[in-house]
């Protein structure tokens, strides 16, 4: 299946189908709330921060609730949404199992928070394939550069040239190519 030593896998719209989570999470959020959504919700909130948005919807939305207590609600909703709808993508867990059978070393490395995925990985039986799960804030590096990758690579005691990353991420997938690892551009299990 593979000659890499290392196998680096993103979460997020690679193993679990979760992006429309991402791409609804305010309308999800407003209609808990018994608010209908603007129509143009996506584009106003697409390059705010996440207190920028919760800011947002305090002041221009008139959410009562203060800030900081919209972020928690938000960060509730969605790990609620990951340990009880996010689902991997179909292929995925054949394909991790074939290649935990064949003794490849595998492991995550996500931008996204722990207490998010690993419930939903769990629940879709593949969290103990997983030799370590490395996220941006735990290793001090995202993915907009190569160094993350690097740093997994000398964590892992391996080199880059034998890592191999599975990533949807177009800036991420660049960033693992300038470290010098191969890339299989996924979702795209057989």
């Amino acid at each position: 299946m593979s000659e890499a030593c290392l196998h680096i896998f993103d979460v997020d719209g690679t193993l679990l189908d979760s992006m429309s989570l991402w791409d609804n999470l305010a309308h999800r959020y407003l209609a808990e709330k018994g608010l209908t959504a603007p129509a143009d919700l996506k584009k106003t909130l697409e390059a705010m921060t996440l207190a920028e948005s919760t800011a947002w919807f305090h002041e221009a939305l008139g959410i009562p609730e203060p800030p900081a207590a919209i972020e928690r609600e938000l960060l509730a909703l969605i790990e609620r949404q990951y340990r009880e709808e996010v689902r991997l993508f179909p292929g995925a867990a054949a394909f991790l199992h074939a290649l935990r059978r064949e003794g490849g070393r595998m492991v995550i490395f996500t931008t996204s928070d722990l207490a998010c995925i690993t419930p939903a990985l769990r629940r879709e039986g593949v969290l103990a394939l997983f030799d370590e799960i490395y996220t941006a804030a735990t290793l001090g590096h995202g993915k907009s550069g190569p160094e993350g990758f690097l740093a997994i690579c000398r964590l892992q005691g391996v080199s880059p040239a034998e890592t191999l990353v599975y990533e949807d991420a177009d800036y991420a997938i660049a960033a693992a190519r300038a470290a010098g690892c191969r890339v299989r551009v996924c979702p795209n299990w057989p």
